[in-house]
């Protein structure tokens, strides 16, 4: 079978990028979890990760950022955060790969992307956990709270995926090519990576690329103002201070 990167229609200065394990693991993750979904709205793909990868498995895929991208086709200016350019139930899938920790209003950026969702489309997150290097990193996560603020939006994980397996050795990825047909590796690499992900192996939360990918569907909201009103109420507070008996 020809493999999807031969497929695609890859601008030169495009193709290079998917040499990287970790560009290429990302790509290969996201397009098992859209599968055959399309149209895609993409959030914030940069370079276009995301719309080649996608696009070389048949999906129809349009692009939203808060910059300007010249080389990413099907673009619109603008910000998930606020009123999402598009109609209600537009899209068979949603994809932010790498966006929430960016936002400072990510429960309301995820339900705009809530709202332009099919009701029985699929959202694809990912995002780094415990890593606030970056300037721009102005959220958090961990594989709890993401979760919680995918409830807080209304949606619920069907897939999650972690991240930080064999890419965490770049040293050897980068001998393994240099050996071997650079293609198959990184292929190969995914593959492994992707079924160590389903069981968060212990040694990936060591790894600088810990983090996960997920999907999600249309769910019930959770109500977290309710549950924080019955931890702290008056009378479960006084509980909680009552003297031990005896």
């Amino acid at each position: 079978m020809l493999h999807w990167l031969n497929r695609a229609e890859l601008p030169q200065h495009i193709s290079s990028f998917f040499r990287d394990a970790r560009t290429y693991e990302a790509a290969h993750f996201i397009q098992k979890l859209i599968g055959k979904c399309s149209p895609v709205l993409c959030v914030g793909d940069e370079w276009g990760r995301e719309y080649y990868a996608l696009t070389a498995q048949g999906s129809v895929v349009f692009n939203l950022d808060i910059a300007w991208q010249p080389h990413l086709p099907r673009l619109t200016i603008g910000d998930v955060a606020h009123d999402i350019p598009f109609g209600d139930s537009t899209f068979d899938a949603v994809i932010l790969a790498e966006v929430l920790e960016h936002l400072f209003d990510d429960a309301r950026s995820l339900r705009e992307a809530r709202r332009v969702l099919k009701d029985d489309g699929l959202l694809v997150v990912s995002v780094p956990f415990f890593n606030d290097v970056p300037e721009y990193h102005v959220r958090l996560h961990s594989a709890k709270t993401v979760r919680r603020l995918l409830e807080h939006a209304g949606f619920q994980i069907t897939r999650l995926v972690f991240r930080g397996g064999l890419i965490s050795f770049p040293r050897i990825v980068g001998l393994a090519c240099r050996v071997f047909d650079r293609q198959t590796v990184l292929n190969q690499i995914a593959e492994w990576d992707w079924r160590w992900g389903a069981r968060n192996n212990w040694w990936m939360r060591r790894s600088q690329y810990y983090g996960c990918y997920l999907a999600a569907k249309k769910s019930e909201t959770k109500d977290f103002r309710a549950l924080n009103r019955d931890q702290f109420s008056a009378a479960a507070t006084l509980s909680r201070l009552q003297p031990p008996r005896g």
